[in-house]
């Protein structure tokens, strides 16, 4: 299989899947997937618009500067929205900041030990071990089943995921 998977979004009209992207020759049965930073992938949309008709509290995060932690600030479907760092939308920052009980957390790839491959400047690590360090924070990688890998390289401060949730599974990890 030879594939490359290109989601993007802002509003869930406009995801994409691909599989027509021209790049060098690929290896057989070698996977490739693009992903936009800013994406949301499509089982988090699902998880948000569940979550808006129950009216469960969301947050959304906002980049306070590199080697920070995130901020978490409250979000509901149709508050309006600023555009961070990297043109990334975040919650205004008059939003009440909350530290949440569960957090999703994106991904590119991911193993069965809970480590995770994000997307480069470890602020999800940062956050969920601060969040870990004052309460119990459950801590789920969302991603499609083809970008499960053998293993992750880790190291000490790499903060592991409690569970992966794709369209195939949910894979808990909390005892490894």
């Amino acid at each position: 299989m030879k594939a490359v998977v290109l989601y993007e979004y802002g509003d869930v009209n406009q995801l994409q899947f691909r599989t027509d992207w021209r790049e060098p020759a690929y290896a057989p049965n070698e996977v490739r997937v693009r992903v936009r930073a800013t994406s949301i992938n499509p089982i988090d949309w699902k998880l948000r618009s569940g979550a808006a008709q129950k009216r469960m509290p969301l947050n959304l995060p906002a980049i306070l500067g590199r080697g920070r932690p995130l901020r978490l600030r409250a979000w509901e479907f149709g508050a309006p929205l600023d555009r961070g760092q990297w043109g990334i939308r975040e919650p205004k920052p008059e939003a009440a900041e909350v530290e949440p009980d569960i957090l999703l957390v994106p991904l590119l790839a991911f193993d069965r030990s809970g480590h995770r491959v994000g997307y480069g400047a470890g602020y999800y690590d940062l956050t969920i071990t601060q969040l870990r360090a004052r309460k119990t924070v459950v801590a789920v990688g969302l991603a499609f089943a083809l970008q499960e890998v053998a293993a992750v390289p880790a190291t000490p401060r790499d903060a592991r995921l409690d569970l992966v949730l794709t369209e195939r599974e949910v894979i808990d990890l909390r005892g490894q």
